[in-house]
């Protein structure tokens, strides 16, 4: 009954401790945006890939 006790204490008190995995950063981001009117997409994505 101790056991249980302790283990249940436990889990109540660990949702009154702030736990912070990631860092409120600004995660760098790049957006490349290509257009052309006589590509399928597919091969769009082939010639900008290579």
């Amino acid at each position: 009954m101790t056991a249980l006790g302790i283990i249940i204490l436990g889990f109540y008190a660990s949702s009154f401790i702030p736990v912070s995995l990631m860092p409120d950063i600004d995660v760098p981001e790049i957006t490349v945006q290509v257009s052309d009117e006589n590509m399928s997409a597919r091969e769009l994505e082939n010639s900008v890939v290579k």
